[in-house]
């Protein structure tokens, strides 16, 4: 008797470490009583199944133990009863739930000599709480009443609850742990809101899963999506629904595209009116306002209003801006001019290459000139002094035009000489005609010289 208190002390702390709750004494059968598993007791994978019970007609027996599913055996076990007929053993059951050892119910088949006695227990997986979180997309603001869903997307198993005033909402989940991950996937819907549906996956190795699901308010929903001035990026900000800020320079053209959706759809067919410019329907539910900025003498703060109506719904967005003075244009006028002044430079640089190109090949011909002139100075002092020369010959000739001059008077007057002595040829003694002869000579000479200082004369005139 001792013995059988020693050994239900054990099962007592076996089942403590095992965190299971069993009856002691659940049942007998065929003159076996059965202590653990209780009937029905639900095991997951890797989980320690402690078999145990006493059959007082066959003490210090072997006990064979057969764990069945639908009639075929899957595993065997074996005990030693005592004196007083009692026995124990343990099982461990599979860490892989698969085709070979699938979940479901199963026998275990106590045999005790001729005795035998069955329980059927429940070989699953293992549940596992997940807490879902479901907020409004637009106010992040909890939805409660929500219906949840999960499903284990390869168990194929869902399970479901509500979402209380928190927005938060329980669900357990059977989850194979001899997998690493688990892959949810999470149905949320509500009244009034467009029905989501996500995945995500988990690692089997935590106690307890989370997730946060936004629902989308079936409403319609204008956003701006982007701001431009003069088709440059200008940043904005959104400070309460349907209302954003901004800024454009004065008298450009600034364009504001919006995005309209009904339950997070596009609308298409959107109709928008806006307070000032025009509106362009881009397509995918995007449209397009543009808007001149008008000028004025200082900067001012002005407000595009759109009206936006759509599948029998309409809602108002407006985008404030504040008007500053056109700096960019000034800037590119300043681009313009300095570009302007820096080709003119540019101009003027090559110009100036040119002018010292130029002024190098004068110098150049100067220098060629100035040897000109040098040269030509030489000879014209050479000339000066052939001229000097000439000069003085010509005084010479001047002269000599002097004496031939006289010659010819002495010419002019031999020759009335001769004619005078002709006249008195005839009666001219011999003496005479010597004398006369002589004075011929003397003529002859004196034409000869007369000839010679002509004939010098003409080498001499230039």
């Amino acid at each position: 008797m001792k013995g059988s208190v020693k050994y239900f002390g054990f099962i007592l702390l076996l089942l403590t470490v095992a965190g299971s709750a069993v009856s002691l004494a659940t049942f007998t059968q065929n003159g076996i009583t059965v202590y653990s598993p209780a009937p029905n007791q639900t095991f997951g994978p890797g989980a320690v199944m402690i078999i145990s019970g006493q059959d007082g007609a066959y003490p210090n027996s072997p006990v064979t133990i057969y764990i069945e599913y639908h009639g075929i055996d899957k595993f065997l076990a074996t005990a030693k009863s005592n004196g007083t007929g009692y026995f124990m053993t343990t099982f461990t059951w599979p860490t892989v739930i698969n085709s070979t050892v699938p979940p479901g119910t199963y026998t275990v088949l106590i045999i005790d000599g001729l005795a035998s006695a069955q329980v059927n227990v429940t070989f699953t997986y293992t549940e596992k709480p997940v807490s879902v979180t479901v907020l409004n997309s637009q106010t992040h603001e909890p939805v409660p009443g929500a219906n949840v869903t999960v499903t284990n997307t390869e168990l194929k198993i869902s399970n479901s609850s509500l979402t209380g005033a928190n927005g938060v909402a329980v669900v357990y989940i059977p989850v194979n742990v001899s997998q690493a991950s688990v892959t949810l996937q999470f149905t949320v819907s509500q009244s009034g809101y467009v029905t989501n549906t996500t995945t995500a996956s988990f690692s089997t190795s935590l106690s307890s899963f989370s997730e946060t699901i936004y629902l989308t308010p079936q409403v319609l929903q204008v956003k701006v999506v982007s701001v431009k001035d003069n088709g440059m990026v200008e940043p904005f900000f959104q400070t309460i629904t349907n209302q954003y800020t901004t800024g454009f320079n004065m008298s450009t053209t600034a364009s504001i595209e919006i995005q309209v959706l009904f339950a997070g759809v596009p609308v298409t067919n959107a109709t928008v009116s806006v307070s000032q410019g025009t509106v362009t329907n881009l397509g995918g539910g995007f449209y397009n306002v543009t808007f001149t900025v008008m000028p004025a003498n200082s900067s001012y703060i002005g407000t595009e209003v759109m009206t936006v109506s759509g599948d029998g719904l309409a809602t108002q967005v407006e985008v404030e801006y504040s008007a500053s003075p056109n700096l960019y244009a000034e800037i590119s006028a300043l681009r313009s001019e300095v570009t302007s002044l820096s080709a003119e430079i540019s101009t003027l640089e090559s110009e100036l290459a040119a002018a010292n190109t130029s002024i190098s090949t004068l110098e150049t011909e100067l220098s060629s000139v100035n040897a000109t002139v040098k040269t030509l100075e030489s000879q014209v002092s050479t000339l000066m002094s052939e001229v000097s020369t000439l000069n003085t010959t010509v005084t010479s000739l001047q002269a000599l035009k002097s004496e031939i001059a006289t010659l010819e008077s002495n010419i002019t007057n031999l020759n009335s000489e001769v004619a005078s002595l002709n006249s008195k040829i005839g009666s001219i003694s011999t003496i005479g005609y010597v004398a006369i002869g002589v004075a011929v000579v003397g003529i002859v000479l004196a034409i000869v010289a007369l000839l010679e200082a002509f004939s010098v004369m003409k080498r001499i005139k230039p």
